[in-house]
């Protein structure tokens, strides 16, 4: 697999530690070892197998969900505090460990009749824009893949989906189902078709869901050039089209369902769960935590539409959904899909339909 002499730019080992690893190469000489790859397919695969990758997606070590005491300066500085913005001068400031957050604001994850209805309407609108402009920069917001730079990036966008993959193939296999022979899938926001390269690769057929007509089309466009003929695309105009799926074997999402307000969210999850066949599995992500987040459909819909949107869905209301749709929870890990230090914590689920 390695070459004497550089075969990859350096361009290309920069952009497969960063969309995969998600930092640059730690030396000139790590960067000029992994220029001797024979090919990008080459390299990408050596990074999604490295344990730095698996790690990311592993449950968090006991240590890190501990609190830790600052000691505090008699008068902090302007600079402490635009340091840790959450802690007020003159006390013991506490970092916020990932485990130990300030509590959320109200919020609502029930909208029902014509408020349901209107915010359906908008989230569609917004990501019907966005295909129309950038649908892949959408699916994946980095600069690589806007419309001006995709063509030269094309490739690492479609590596991307062994994230997924590898996803799939862990959780499949810690529950001792791990060669799916006929298994169906289902993939609630399936954009351009990003992800669904590495379910079509891995179950018997899979049928793509998405509320963007535009997506849709990019994606159906694309996965027939790649000879993909395992896939069936299905837009859904209104929660209600979930309805018309029943008996699949897997259902998965991933970077979709936090895009959409909380009764979004969970009105498209109570219809996937209901559809899912006995003993079959839903590994979804959500972002479960947002600073200073809360959320109220009234006020919201008073709101214009927005390019991309990010919502919470708190841990106990994803819970209490999984009790009432008859879903045993089997797993729970923090996911890196919303990013690591921002404002936004998020988890990925495991559930099984009893």
């Amino acid at each position: 697999m390695l070459a004497q002499e550089a075969i990859l730019s350096e361009r290309e080992v920069r952009d497969a530690f960063r969309l995969i690893l998600g930092r640059e190469p730690e030396t000139p000489e790590v960067l000029a070892f992994h220029q001797r790859y024979e090919s990008e397919a080459a390299l990408r695969r050596t990074l999604l197998k490295s344990r730095e990758f698996a790690t990311q997606f592993a449950q968090l070590a006991a240590e890190d969900l501990t609190r830790r005491v600052v000691a505090a300066p008699e008068t902090p500085s302007d600079e402490d505090h635009a340091k840790h913005p959450d802690e007020r001068p003159g006390t013991v400031p506490l970092m916020l460990a990932r485990g130990i957050l300030p509590e959320m604001g109200p919020v609502e994850t029930r909208a029902e009749g014509p408020q349901a209805s209107q915010l359906w309407a908008r989230v569609e609108e917004s990501w019907r824009a966005m295909g129309e402009t950038a649908a892949h920069w959408s699916v994946l917001t980095h600069d690589l893949f806007r419309p001006e730079s995709l063509e030269e990036n094309r490739a690492a966008f479609e590596a991307t989906a062994e994230v997924e993959g590898v996803l799939v193939d862990a959780a499949l296999e810690r529950v001792g189902n791990p060669a799916p022979d006929g298994m169906r899938a289902v993939e609630i926001g399936c954009g351009v078709g990003r992800a669904t390269r590495a379910l079509a690769r891995r179950f018997a057929h899979v049928t793509g869901l998405d509320i963007s007509a535009t997506h849709l089309a990019v994606a159906e466009r694309e996965l027939a050039a790649a000879g993909i003929d395992n896939v069936t695309l299905r837009r859904v105009a209104a929660v209600e089209d979930y309805a018309g799926l029943e008996d699949y074997d897997f259902a998965f999402s991933r970077l979709v369902l936090q895009h959409n307000p909380p009764p979004v969210q969970c009105a498209i999850l109570a219809q996937i769960f209901g559809g899912l066949a006995t003993g079959g599995l839903a590994l979804f992500q959500v972002v479960t935590y947002a600073r200073h987040y809360r959320y109220g459909f009234a006020e919201d819909l008073k709101t214009g539409s927005g390019a991309m949107e990010m919502h919470a869905l708190p841990q106990p209301e994803v819970f209490r959904l999984m009790s009432e749709c008859g879903m045993a929870p089997l797993e729970v890990q923090e996911d890196f899909a919303a990013g690591r230090d921002g404002p936004f914590r998020s988890h990925l689920f495991l559930g099984r339909k009893e």
